[in-house]
């Protein structure tokens, strides 16, 4: 995860799709079960936003426009909280850079 990134999009191989695809269906059908209950996936944040914060920075990062709406609203609400904020601008102040 790469907080630095500017944000831009990246040509998605049809697997990379499959995968986005796949988390947008999951995080609209948890809000359309909970929106009733709260902002977050399951209405109140939990676990689940937690484990979704990296793939809703990366999306955010690597510009996926192919999100329902549920979903972009979403991400937007996740990267606006305070700690996500903060984690993004520690990330940002890194300085290490890994190799692949």
């Amino acid at each position: 995860m790469d907080c630095r990134r500017t944000p831009a999009p990246i040509e998605m191989s049809p697997a990379l799709k499959q995968e986005v695809q796949r988390v947008d269906q999951i995080w609209t059908e948890c809000r359309k079960a909970h929106q009733a209950e709260g902002p977050w996936l399951m209405g109140n944040l939990s676990i689940v936003d937690v484990m979704f914060a990296p793939v809703a920075i990366r999306f955010d990062r690597f510009a996926v426009t192919d999100l329902s709406q549920q979903s972009q609203d979403y991400v937007r609400f996740l990267l606006s909280q305070t700690p996500m904020q903060e984690w993004i601008t520690n990330g940002k102040a890194e300085t290490e850079v890994i190799d692949f």
